[in-house]
């Protein structure tokens, strides 16, 4: 663990998990408007309700950018309340799925790509 910045990690999964929720209400109060007759299953199990995994690649990019070595790392570990959240939804409110799991991985594996991404642009 030598050489992980908490603070890094901390202050992107809030900065995360805040974008996650605000994408989701603004693309779940947008989806209706945008297709007519749209529900909030139909938001749920649509395409349109992806865009909200721009969130762990933005806390990945912010905590790469935070931490002073490791960007990927840090990345990866960025959306770590999104992934505690789902955990919670998937034990107490919703019934586990593949699907459900594979969000969880995907969270991790698009977190680190925000890193890699801060990794490539040269500025570390």
């Amino acid at each position: 663990m030598n050489g992980i910045s908490i603070k890094a990690i901390l202050i992107s999964s809030i900065f995360g998990f805040v974008l996650m929720l605000v994408l989701i209400m603004v693309l779940g109060a947008l989806y209706p408007l945008l297709f007519s007759g749209g529900t909030a299953a139909d938001f749920e199990q649509s395409w349109f309700s992806m865009l909200a995994l721009a969130a762990p690649v933005a806390a990945g990019y912010l905590a790469a950018r935070l931490a002073p070595a490791q960007p990927v790392l840090h990345g990866a570990l960025s959306p770590f309340l999104n992934v505690v959240w789902g955990l919670i939804a998937m034990t107490f409110l919703v019934p586990a799925t593949a699907f459900t799991a594979a969000i969880l991985v995907a969270n991790i594996a698009l977190g680190a790509l925000g890193g890699y991404l801060y990794s490539t642009t040269g500025k570390h």
